[in-house]
């Protein structure tokens, strides 16, 4: 005989797998609609790839910023290095020229009484005289006017002046033996080589200017502020020629 329990399951076996079947579907139409998985990944990814790209973008940006403005810096303190060169030039050849006008005025301060002197044993030597007055009256007013070429040029005619003198006195030996004579000839020998080292670091530093200004890419700079080529101060050729003296 059968228990009561076993009678029930014997009489109706498929109701505890009909009342969860039932119950499942009840779950499932009550349960929200589920998005599809490859979808949303997708999403995902095209978001994650957008913010990837926009910070490589502003990555990007900013390197070529940065890079900008360490080329304007160079620049800047290039053009600062050319432009501090250009003026520390200008100024050397600004003394080299004061050095020079100061030998040349103390020679022109020395030819008059040179010339006094040679007149006193030489008086027929009146064209020699001459030539040497009126070499030495260009050269001041060359060096009123302030123009470099000028003034050397008047600077070479007094130079070949006072050789002419120097051969004339030669030719009197009471003159030589003159100690006024003596004593103005190597004060002038003394200025001759003084103006000479002078002309020397003169032409030196013009020639190192000019050459900062010629070359490339200097002369941009130099041509943005102006700088102009300096005046050599050198003879012609034809004053390098030493004159012949006649009696």
């Amino acid at each position: 005989m059968l228990s009561r329990v076993e009678t029930r399951e014997t009489e109706n076996p498929k109701q505890p797998r009909e009342f969860r079947v039932a119950q499942y579907h009840a779950m499932k139409q009550n349960a929200p609609p589920q998005r599809s998985t490859t979808a949303g990944k997708r999403r995902r990814l095209i978001r994650r790839f957008t913010v990837y790209e926009t910070m490589v973008c502003m990555n990007g940006l900013l390197i070529a910023v940065l890079v900008i403005v360490v080329i304007v810096v160079i620049l800047v303190l290039w053009g600062i290095g050319v432009y501090n060169a250009l003026i520390g030039l200008r100024n050397r050849v600004a003394n080299g020229w004061a050095q020079i006008d100061v030998q040349l005025k103390q020679r022109a301060d020395l030819v008059p009484n040179l010339v006094e002197t040679v007149k006193g044993y030489a008086t027929h030597e009146s064209e020699v005289f001459q030539k040497v007055t009126e070499a030495r009256a260009n050269a001041v007013e060359a060096a009123r006017q302030g123009d470099p070429q000028q003034r050397a040029q008047a600077e070479n005619q007094l130079s070949n002046a006072l050789v002419n003198l120097r051969a004339t006195a030669e030719a009197y030996p009471q003159l030589q033996a003159n100690q006024n004579f003596m004593d103005l000839q190597n004060q002038l020998n003394q200025l001759e080589q003084k103006i000479a080292y002078a002309r020397q670091f003169y032409n030196d530093v013009v020639q190192k200017f000019n050459i900062k200004i010629q070359s490339v890419p200097s002369n941009i700079i130099a041509g943005m502020f102006h700088f102009h080529e300096a005046t050599f101060f050198e003879a012609g050729e034809q004053d390098r020629v030493v004159p012949q003296v006649k009696f």
